[in-house]
This record gives C-alpha cells, sequence and structure tokens, in this order.
C-alpha cells in the first residue's frame, strides 16, 4: 500500500513540477513530451519568423537606395538650377553694366569738359587697375602739377576691374624752383606736355571709349535680330536669282565645311532643282559643292533661260479685266521686275522686240491700250516736229536738202498755170483740154488707164514709159509731178497709202545705213532722176526688204537641212528650212508641195509684212511632217501655206568654212544637202521646231551657234563680204479673217423658220445604225460604241505626241500654281465621278487591241473665268490621221436654236434647266476604252513618270460625241414613253438645244408636272437636270434648292425679284420674262476690224434689232468695196457716218 501511494505522490509532484517549468528526468515519463514540441516544429517558427523580418529589410533597404538616388538628383538639379540662376544674373549684370559703362563715359565727357576750365589732370582706369594719370600745366605756370582739391580726377571703370586701392597715395610735391622732371619714385604720374599733347591724349582715349560702346552696341542689334529663314527652290528661272544671293549670305560665306554646305544646299532643293545635284552628293565634298552649284547655274541660271521664262510670264495668259485693279499692279510689278532683271543681265533686248512688245500690250485693258496707242502717236509726231525744226533751220536747213535734178523755173509761163503751192522751183501744168482722151502710148480714145497694151506690160516697163514721158505716177496724165496732182487718190495697195497709182506700186531699195522704218519701206515711185535701186510687184507685195551694198558684213539666218515629207507618204525630199521667229506662220513653196504631189485646199490669206499691211493673197493650205538630217525625232507642221517663192538667199546660209573660222564653234558639223534652195519656212507656231535646246556664243559681233530639234544652225554676222543681201523677214498671216467675214454673212442666212432638214446621208445612217446596235443601259447609263468608219481603226500608237504634250503643259502649269491647282482638281473628278479610269499595269502593253492615246489642254469660258474646262484633243494628228478622222460624226440631232427659242416664248409660264455634263453620261464600251487613254501625273506631280488613263464615257472634243450624246438623251424618252405623259417626252425631243432645256407651258400646275416629270424620265437614261430657273415663284419653289440655278438659291421667292440670267445666249428677264440686249461699250479702233469686231458682237438670233445692226452691216459692206484694209483708219467722210 504504501509503495502505491508513492508513486500517486511523485506522480502529482512531477505533474506539479513541470506545470511550474522544473525541469525533471525524462526517463519513464514518455507521456509528458508533446509533438508540437518536436526539434522540428520549434524549427518551422523560426524560420517562418526570419523570412519575414528578411523581406522587410530588404524592402527598407531598396526604398533607402531610392530616396539616396532621389537626393542626388536633387543635388544636380539644385545645382543646375543654380548655374541657371547665376548665368540668368550674369546675363542682367551684363546688360546693366553696359548701361552704366555708357552713362559713365557720357558723364566723363561732361565732367573732362567741366575740369578743362579748372584743371588739366584726369585718369582713367585701364582694365590692369592702374591709373594713368594726364596732366597738362596751365599757361601761366607750365611746369606745374595743379593738385588743388578743385581738380577731381575723372574716372571711367569698366566690367571685369578689381576695386580700387583704399590706400591714400602718396602727395607729390613739386618744387617750383626745381625742373618739371617727375620724380620716378612716385606713382607713375607723367611730366606735364604741351597743350597740343594734351589734346591728342584726350581724343585718343574718348576714341577708344566711343568705339567700345558702338561695337557692343552692334552686336546686341546683331543678337536682337530675328532669325533669317533661308529661301527654298524648286526649278524656277524667275528665283534663281533671289535663291543663289540668300544662300550665298547665309550659307556659302560661312566658315562651314564644304561637306555641310553642300548638305544644306540639297536640304534648300526641291523638285527638279533637287534631281539636278542629287548626283553630287557622291562626289567629294569640295568638288560635290562646286559642281551643284555649277548644274544649278548652267540649268536654271542660265541668262537665256531666265530672259526666255520672264518674257513667257508676261505674254501668256489672258487679258486684264477693265475693273481688275489687283491683276494690273500685279502686271505692273512683273513688268518692273522684268525690266531690271534683264537690264542687269543684259537682254533687255529680248523684249524689246516688236512681236513680244505688242503681246505686251494685248493684255491691258482696252482703255490702256488706246491710251498707248494715242502715247505712241504722240512720240511719233514729237519725232516729226524734231524732224522738220532741223530740215528748217535758218543756218543749217539747207545742208541736208537734196538737190533737184530737174529744176524749172516760171519763167514765161502764165501766172494762171502755176500752182499757189510753188516758190519758182517747179512749173505746175495743167491740162488746157481735159475733155481729150487720146492715149500717149497707142494714140487711141481712151485714158492711159483703160489701155490694153499698157496694162499688159511689167511694172518695171510701165515706170520707164511713165519716167520717159514725163508723166504724173498719180493720174498718167503729162505736165505736172505727182506731189502737185489734184487726183484726190492714193495708191489702192494695202499698207501703201502713197500717192501714186497702182500701176507703178514698188518696193523701195536704199543703200546700206539707210534703212527706214516699217512705215517708209512700201513708199511712191521716185520723180524722174532718183538714183535707187527698184524692186518691183505686180500683183503681190513682195515679203522682204533688201538692202544692197558693198564690202559689208556677211550675215548667217538660222537655216537647217531637213527632211519633209507629206503626211501618210512615203516619199521624203531633203532641203533647207528658215527657223523664222519673225514669222506667226510657217510657209512652203508651191514648187515644193508640187514634187511632194500634195493638193490643199485653197483659201485667201491676210499677209502683214515690211512690204505693207493686211496684203490679200491667194494660198493652197497642206500638212507636212518634217525631220532633221540627222534627227529621228519628227516634227508635225499641221499648217502650211504655200508661196510662189520664199524671199529668202542662199548668200545667207551658212558653209562649214565659216564655222571653222570661229574658235567657239570648233567641232561643230553642218549637214549640207544638194538642193541648196530654201523651200520652207517654220513660224513661231510651230515653236518645236524652234525652241533652242542648246546655245554656243562667242564675244561680242560673234555668230552663235543653236541646236533645236531639226539640229544645229549658225545666227549673226560671219564677217566681211563683197556683195551683201540684207533680208528682214516679218510675216504675220491672218486666214481668220475672211472666215470670220463669211461666217458673219452666213449667220444672217442660217437657221431660218421654216424646215429645211436634208435627209440623213449614207455615213450618218451608217452612224445610227452602229449606235443602235450596241445601245445598253450599264449602270443607269447608256452605253454606246465609238462609231469607227473602219474596224479596227487604223491608229498607230502615239504616246510620244502625248507626252510631249503633257510636258508642254507642264512647263505652263508650273508657271501658274493656281492654275495647277484648278487643272490638277479637275482631273481628279474625272477619276472620282468615274469618267475616268487608271489602266493597270499588265494592260498598259496590250498585244491585240489598238492603243491611242488623247493630248488634253486647258479651256477658258471668256464669262467664266474662275471655271477650267478640260478638253480632250481628238483631232490630235499621229502618222497622219487622228482619232476624229477615222470616225463618223454621226447626224446632227441637234433641233434648231431659233426654233427651240420660240416655242420657248410659246406660253405664259417658261422654265428653263441644264443637263449636268452631258458628255460624261453616255459610256463607251469597254472593247474601245483604250484609244481614248490619256496621261497624267499622280497626285499632279510633274517631277513624277506620267501614269496611264483612260476615258470611260465620250470625251468632250470628240466630233461624234455631240450626236452620240444627244442620240442617248433621245432614247432615254423614247425607251420610257409609256410612263410618262406625252407632253414630257416631246419636250426632250423638241425642247433641248444640246445640254439646255428651255420650255413653256400655259399654267403653274402644268409647270409643276412638267418638271417633275422631266427629272423622273432624264434620270433613267443618267441625265440629272439641274440649275433650274422659272419665271413662276410657284413653279420655281416647288424644285429642290440644290437643284435651282446658283443666283436665285438664296432669294426670297416671295419678296425678291428674279435676276437675269442667260438663255442660250440671250440676256432673260426672269422677272418679266422677256429678252433684252446687254452691250457692253468697248473702245475698239475706227477701222475695218475695229468696226467688224462691235456689229458681231451683237448677238440677236431673232433680228429684233436689225433695224439698227443692218446699217452697220451696210457700212461693212461698203468699206469691203473700197478695198479699205482691215487695220486703215476710216476716210473721214466714212468716220462722220459711223459716229452718226
Amino acid at each position: 500500500m504504501s509503495t502505491t501511494e508513492t508513486g500517486t505522490s511523485r506522480h502529482g509532484e512531477s505533474r506539479s513540477a513541470s506545470e511550474h517549468g522544473a525541469t525533471s528526468d525524462t526517463g519513464g515519463h514518455d507521456d509528458l513530451i508533446r509533438p508540437q514540441d518536436s526539434v522540428s516544429q520549434c524549427r518551422s517558427k523560426v524560420s517562418r519568423t526570419s523570412t519575414s523580418v528578411t523581406g522587410a529589410r530588404v524592402k527598407a533597404a531598396a526604398r533607402k537606395v531610392a530616396l539616396e538616388a532621389e537626393a542626388a538628383m536633387l543635388h544636380q538639379l539644385q545645382a543646375l538650377e543654380d548655374e541657371e540662376l547665376k548665368l540668368h544674373q550674369r546675363k542682367r549684370h551684363l546688360a546693366l553694366q553696359t548701361k552704366l559703362a555708357m552713362a559713365e563715359a557720357e558723364e566723363a565727357v561732361y565732367a573732362l569738359n567741366d575740369s578743362n576750365e579748372h584743371c588739366d589732370t584726369f585718369s582713367v582706369h585701364a582694365s590692369n587697375n592702374s591709373e594713368v594719370q594726364i596732366a597738362t600745366p596751365p599757361q601761366s605756370t607750365p611746369e606745374v602739377v595743379d593738385t588743388s582739391p578743385a581738380c577731381q580726377t575723372t574716372k571711367l571703370e569698366f566690367d571685369g576691374m578689381k576695386e580700387p586701392d583704399t590706400k591714400p597715395e602718396a602727395e607729390t610735391t613739386v618744387d617750383p624752383n626745381k625742373t618739371s622732371e617727375p620724380d620716378k619714385t612716385v606713382d607713375p604720374v607723367k611730366t606735364a606736355e604741351p597743350d597740343s599733347a594734351h589734346k591728342n591724349s584726350e581724343t585718343t582715349v574718348l576714341e577708344l571709349v566711343q568705339q567700345g560702346q558702338k561695337q557692343q552696341q552692334r552686336l546686341l542689334e546683331v543678337i536682337q535680330l530675328p532669325k533669317a529663314e533661308l529661301l527654298t527652290y524648286d526649278g524656277d528661272p524667275l528665283q534663281y536669282w533671289a535663291f543663289i544671293r540668300s544662300f550665298e549670305n547665309s550659307v556659302d560665306n560661312s566658315n562651314l565645311e564644304d561637306s555641310a554646305k553642300l548638305i544644306r544646299l540639297l536640304q534648300y532643293c526641291t523638285g527638279k532643282a533637287k534631281k539636278v545635284i542629287q548626283c553630287c552628293s557622291v562626289m567629294q565634298p569640295l568638288e560635290g559643292y562646286k559642281r551643284a552649284k555649277a548644274l544649278l547655274k548652267e540649268r536654271f541660271g542660265n541668262n537665256y533661260t531666265i530672259a526666255e521664262a520672264w518674257v513667257n510670264k508676261l505674254t501668256e495668259g489672258s487679258s486684264i479685266s477693265p475693273h481688275d485693279k489687283k491683276a494690273l499692279r500685279e502686271y505692273a510689278d512683273d513688268l518692273k521686275t522684268c525690266r531690271e532683271t534683264l537690264n542687269a543681265m543684259g537682254y533687255i533686248q529680248e523684249v524689246n522686240t516688236q512681236t513680244v512688245l505688242v503681246t505686251l500690250i494685248e493684255k491691258l485693258p482696252s482703255y490702256l491700250r488706246n491710251r498707248w496707242i494715242k502715247q505712241v502717236r504722240v512720240i511719233r509726231i514729237e519725232f516729226v516736229e524734231d524732224a522738220a525744226e532741223e530740215a528748217n533751220d535758218p543756218v543749217y536747213g539747207a545742208l541736208s536738202k537734196p538737190k533737184d535734178r530737174y529744176v524749172v523755173t516760171n519763167k514765161n509761163v502764165p501766172k494762171s498755170s502755176v500752182s499757189r503751192y510753188s516758190k519758182g522751183s517747179y512749173t505746175m501744168m495743167t491740162n488746157a483740154k481735159p475733155g481729150n482722151m487720146t492715149c500717149v502710148l497707142c494714140n487711141g480714145s481712151h485714158t492711159l488707164f483703160g489701155c490694153t497694151e499698157f496694162k499688159s506690160k511689167k511694172p518695171e516697163d510701165r515706170f520707164e514709159f511713165a519716167r520717159a514721158t514725163k508723166l504724173c505716177y498719180n493720174c498718167l496724165r503729162p505736165g505736172h509731178m505727182s506731189n502737185s496732182c489734184t487726183l484726190n487718190r492714193v495708191c489702192s495697195v494695202a499698207g501703201c497709202g502713197k500717192k501714186h497709182t497702182k500701176f507703178l506700186h514698188r518696193i523701195k531699195t536704199i543703200p546700206v545705213g539707210q534703212f527706214t522704218p516699217r512705215t517708209e519701206v512700201t513708199t511712191a515711185p521716185a520723180e524722174p532722176a532718183a538714183s535707187v535701186q527698184s524692186g518691183f510687184t505686180d500683183t503681190e507685195v513682195d515679203t522682204s526688204c533688201n538692202v544692197t551694198g558693198v564690202g559689208v558684213m556677211g550675215v548667217a539666218l538660222p537655216i537647217v537641212p531637213v527632211k519633209v515629207k507629206a503626211k501618210g507618204s512615203g516619199v521624203c525630199i531633203d532641203t533647207y528650212a528658215l527657223l523664222d521667229s519673225g514669222s506667226t506662220s510657217t510657209f512652203c513653196t508651191e514648187e515644193l508641195a508640187k514634187r511632194l504631189k500634195l493638193c490643199g485646199q485653197q483659201q485667201q490669206l491676210s499677209l502683214t509684212t515690211l512690204a505693207g499691211a493686211n496684203v490679200q493673197t491667194a494660198t493652197t493650205v497642206i500638212s507636212l511632217t518634217v525631220s532633221g538630217i540627222d534627227c529621228k525625232q519628227p516634227v508635225e507642221l499641221p499648217l502650211v501655206y504655200t508661196r510662189r517663192e520664199l524671199p529668202i538667199h542662199d548668200a545667207n546660209l551658212a558653209k562649214q568654212e565659216d564655222i571653222e573660222k570661229w574658235p567657239h564653234l570648233q567641232g561643230l558639223k553642218l549637214p549640207q544637202v544638194d538642193k541648196g534652195r530654201v523651200q520652207l519656212l517654220i513660224g513661231q507656231d510651230v515653236p518645236e521646231a524652234l525652241m533652242p535646246l542648246e546655245v554656243k556664243k562667242g564675244e561680242r559681233n560673234a555668230p552663235y551657234a543653236t541646236r533645236t530639234e531639226l539640229g544645229w544652225s549658225l545666227n549673226g554676222p560671219l564677217g566681211m563680204a563683197n556683195k551683201h543681201t540684207a533680208t528682214s523677214n516679218f510675216i504675220a498671216a491672218d486666214d481668220s479673217l475672211e472666215r470670220q467675214l463669211k461666217m458673219f454673212w452666213k449667220l444672217d442666212t442660217t437657221d431660218s423658220i421654216h424646215d429645211d432638214t436634208k435627209g440623213m446621208s449614207v455615213k450618218d445612217k451608217q452612224a445610227i445604225a452602229i449606235w443602235e446596235e450596241s445601245v445598253r443601259l450599264t449602270d443607269g447609263h447608256y452605253e454606246l460604241a465609238i462609231p469607227f468608219k473602219n474596224y479596227p481603226p487604223h491608229l498607230v500608237d502615239n504616246r510620244t505626241v502625248a507626252e510631249r504634250r503633257l510636258f508642254s503643259l507642264g512647263k505652263r502649269l508650273q508657271r501658274d500654281t493656281l492654275l495647277h491647282a484648278k487643272y490638277t482638281e479637275g482631273m481628279q473628278d474625272l477619276i472620282n465621278n468615274g469618267y475616268g479610269e487608271s489602266v493597270p499595269e499588265e494592260e498598259v502593253h496590250p498585244s491585240n487591241s489598238t492603243v491611242w492615246y488623247l493630248p488634253h489642254h486647258l479651256v477658258y469660258h471668256p464669262k467664266k473665268p474662275d471655271k477650267v474646262c478640260i478638253v480632250f484633243d481628238c483631232a490630235s494628228k499621229h502618222v497622219g490621221t487622228s482619232l476624229n478622222d477615222e470616225v463618223l460624226s454621226g447626224p446632227d440631232l441637234t433641233n434648231k436654236l431659233l426654233g427651240v427659242l420660240l416655242r420657248f416664248r410659246q406660253e405664259t409660264v417658261a422654265l428653263m434647266a441644264d443637263v449636268q455634263a452631258m458628255f460624261h453620261q453616255v459610256k463607251v464600251t469597254h472593247e474601245e476604252r483604250d484609244v481614248l487613254r490619256y496621261l497624267w501625273w499622280s497626285d499632279g506631280d510633274s517631277s513624277r513618270q506620267p501614269s496611264v488613263y483612260r476615258m470611260t464615257v465620250h470625251p468632250f472634243g470628240g466630233t461624234w460625241s455631240p450626236s452620240c450624246c444627244t442620240f442617248a438623251l433621245q432614247r432615254t424618252a423614247e425607251d420610257n414613253r409609256a410612263d410618262f405623259q406625252p407632253d414630257t417626252v416631246d419636250t426632250v425631243m423638241r425642247n433641248f438645244y444640246v445640254d439646255d432645256c428651255l420650255k413653256s407651258v400655259a399654267s403653274e400646275e402644268k409647270g409643276i408636272q412638267l418638271a417633275q416629270e422631266l427629272r423622273s424620265l432624264l434620270a433613267r437614261g443618267g441625265f440629272r437636270l439641274t440649275k433650274w430657273v422659272s419665271s413662276n415663284p410657284q413653279v420655281l419653289a416647288s424644285i429642290p434648292i440644290e437643284e435651282r440655278v446658283k443666283d436665285v438659291k438664296e432669294l426670297d421667292l416671295n419678296y425678291e425679284a428674279l435676276p437675269t440670267e442667260s438663255a442660250l445666249g440671250m440676256q432673260w428677264d426672269v422677272e418679266l420674262d422677256c429678252f433684252g440686249y446687254k452691250i457692253s461699250p468697248s473702245d475698239k479702233p475706227l477701222t475695218r476690224r475695229g468696226i467688224l469686231s462691235v456689229c458681231s458682237s451683237i448677238y440677236d438670233p431673232h433680228g429684233f434689232v436689225s433695224p439698227f445692226t443692218l446699217r452697220a452691216k451696210v457700212f461693212i459692206q461698203d468699206l469691203c468695196r473700197r478695198k479699205l484694209g482691215w487695220d486703215e483708219s476710216l476716210p473721214s467722210e466714212h468716220l462722220n457716218s459711223w459716229q452718226q
């Protein structure tokens, strides 16, 4: 029992001890050890605790590092801010010190002026803090330096000096009994100098101060100047010198390396200019930079190129409107700039030619042109007055008076027979028997004018007979001379106007050095014994002025050997051609046309030459193709007039030996042909043949060579020649005047009221059959085939022609950025509206279809100057044919204009509308679109290669397009006749004139209904009627605002009056519903040309104003019967009649 109790007691003691934390022997007490008391479990707790602590420490360390970095950066930022603040303060301090120095300098000048009256010493603190004293004794005691307190030292302190020493300076005592030599131990004080030395020292110091101030001021001004912007250059010759001067001042004169200069030159050049010098970037910097500048000058800075660019800029474009003040100011500025530029270049003669000056004047408003004509007349009158004063000088006037070879005194002559104008020099005899009509040649009973034998003589024989028999050159009667003839008549040869009969008309030839102006070339025959060589013409006036002399300078004209052939012919002839920049047309000899077996169209030509103005002559019009002897590229001559002969002398043809005499022409070879005669004259109407591609020039008075598409030609003086014939060619051909006059008369007899419509021709029926067979409705538009005469057409790929025309168009657009933008917008609209499409790359060169490219150009409407109309030239020829030549034009389906206007006036309510872009609403079959290709640059960038496009619609410019589009319009009405009112269909058939609809109805309700049905009907064929206007406001209100004409869109139809609109050329007052006439009076010259222009400007298809215009037409007929020249002033009796 005791044992058990003991164990129990121990057990309790042990548990009690364990509860109090006491240690005891574990042996035999395994039940007291818990699982969580194992070593592994205790170690896990410690591990978790240490991991969490380590993570916290890492985060704290990272945060500390970040804060330290931020503190370091903050210190750097603070240091930068401190430096920036110091720099700012230094700048302010510098500016303040500058102002302070200027003020102190000014104060020093005033102080110096005051001190001169009391003392003679001043000092200047130099930059080394040493004081320089200049002392000058008073005049009374020249050896004593005044150191009295009244004499204070003037000090000028500059920025950067140290503070002056504050220690008192040692006093300087000068014994008056001693010499004026200074004590060498004293602070540097110079001995007294003479008065002049004192003044020189003062001046030197002041000048130094002033120079420093001026230099600082200039430096500040330069710093304050705005930064100069360097110009960019795109290759415009007109801007070449402005860019070069700007570049030289900004870059070229700097200390940059050549590589940097070249980079900047490339940077500031764009477009063509950059393309030209791009190759220089691979060269060495020095060589590349010099070569780049040389290329720019060669390409764009050539004097001839700049002069030509100025001439083109001033002469191209329409004339200035009379009310456009801004355009007139810009034109005046351009003229002034051109004059100054060309004067500086020595090329002012390029604009002083007659052709250019006339073109410049034509661009002026009409009132200024008339003022110019008056001014020119005043200049000529002053010239004549000065000449008269010289000739009548009382002392020296007789020196210039020619001696009369035949002088007859009035001795033994009855007073009644002497003219009151004679003063003893000539005897004026009158015919005693005026009724006697005996011919002095054949003794027949007729005058010499009616003598067949006299008229059959050659002009030179007539003149010799009149001179031998001493007949008057005006009335062909004896007893007096032409200058006193009482017969009031002048030569009827156009452009002459001298007092002699046309039977004796001749060309005066005078010695070299006495060449007279154009107005003096055609003169009356000189009296007997006039010592001149004479040339004669019969019915035509020669087109050259010949000057003969001995020992004068030989001159070469730009004559080139060429190959000439007819278009589409294999016959080719070698001859010479003159490149005549003074001719507005191209001519060839009748012999050349005969050799080429060409028979052209006969017509009358009006020629203006040095011999006379508006000379009527018969000619034949042909077409030729010309190329150089060694050149492959042909040049088209679409309009060539034939002449019996060309007044060009072979002596003006340069030979190879002429070239070899000049060093600058060495190596130049001129091809020669067997036939040395010049049979072709190419004028300015073919600029491709005259445009210089390269020029070789030498010293002054040396000939120069020009290369054109036809080869090299020589121009200018060649040297002394034994015999010389100078030829001056100035030819202006105007064949349009006769055609205009015939059309003027024809307008009065055409478009009559009665129906004189003829039946369709075989070709018209063929065109209709082609359309009937091919017509179909695709995507809401009618599609019609091109009515070719033969299928497939005989067309040869003419891409080269289109590229040449596009290049010429591009040059024009580059000169006018606004025009370029409008043209580019128009071309883009063709694509956006589906009228044109891009040709896929795989179809650009098809193997089994005909390809033809259409050149295009812009056309301005005179009343719509802001609108650009793009026209495709379907008449452009290549290899003797054009697209229009290969296509049937189709029948004239257009209604008579007068009939449309009369039906427009039938009823009470009038309506007018317009088909929008009518020609572009009719599609072309897909198979034929390749003959309607055209070239254009993507985005209008002419620096790129042109892309190929093609029209999907019938183009504006095709001879078949009007008939084709009218056919589609009428087909729309026929195909939908069953769905609309008969009056609606009848309106389309009878009340349209091309794209203009003019209709009148009886009531307002019918007008509203008709307008709605017309829009719906034509929409089925893809046509949109727009620009609606009506004399009835209710009818107009029923039409959507966007479909109305522009002038009535914003009108309040209840209160505002309707405007005046143009109805087929007539002025229609919509509000009053009546026609009127709007005549803009302009100053036209009182000549046959000016009067015809005034009469033609009155458009009157109804003949309402015929009672007034008929009198003017009769007046023009009378002028024609009198053979009055186109530009000849009206005689006084006709002038009064016209003004009445």
